[in-house]
């Protein structure tokens, strides 16, 4: 954050509630250093800076009574970012070896075989109760499969270049 501009400090020949908060929360490095000798000067500036100081102990002894705990505001997520780390890892590994390639290809071409064998099975059992459906059912299975081997095919053609 930048330092609040001194118009913003100050309301007249008193502090404004932007720095007494600030003050109050000990970030003196956003007020200017004008705000800090007229805390030592002003009895009311000071007396109001206490105040707060002491609504926010109160407010914080409150929250820990009922079991809330205070949180920093920026935690780092080092949890998550391991876990990115390592799915970016298991990513890396195919690419870096042949036969893991080989493998997660393999892996991930079997989902898409299933449902079209389950697909032509279906299609070949249904095709039974008469001639015409049986051949055509035989026919759009086998342009079916036909038409995934290419493009199976074709998709390792472009993997392998």
């Amino acid at each position: 954050m930048t330092m609040i501009a001194l118009k913003e400090a100050f309301g007249g020949d008193h502090l404004t509630d932007i720095a007494i908060v600030l003050v109050a929360d000990g970030a003196l490095d956003l007020v200017p250093s004008e705000v800090n000798a007229h805390l030592h000067s002003c009895a009311e500036c000071s007396a109001r800076v206490a105040a707060e100081v002491s609504l926010s102990v109160r407010a914080d002894t409150m929250m820990r009574a009922v079991g809330v705990q205070s949180v920093p505001a920026h935690t780092f997520p080092v949890w998550l970012v391991a876990a990115a780390l390592a799915l970016a890892a298991l990513g890396f590994v195919p690419s870096a070896n042949p036969t893991a390639r080989a493998a997660m290809d393999a892996f991930a071409g079997a989902p898409r075989l299933f449902p079209v064998a389950v697909d032509s099975l279906l299609a070949l059992l249904r095709g039974f109760s008469g001639a015409t459906f049986t051949i055509t059912a035989l026919a759009s299975a086998a342009v079916l499969a036909v038409l995934g081997f290419a493009i199976a095919r074709q998709a390792r053609a472009v993997q392998l270049t």
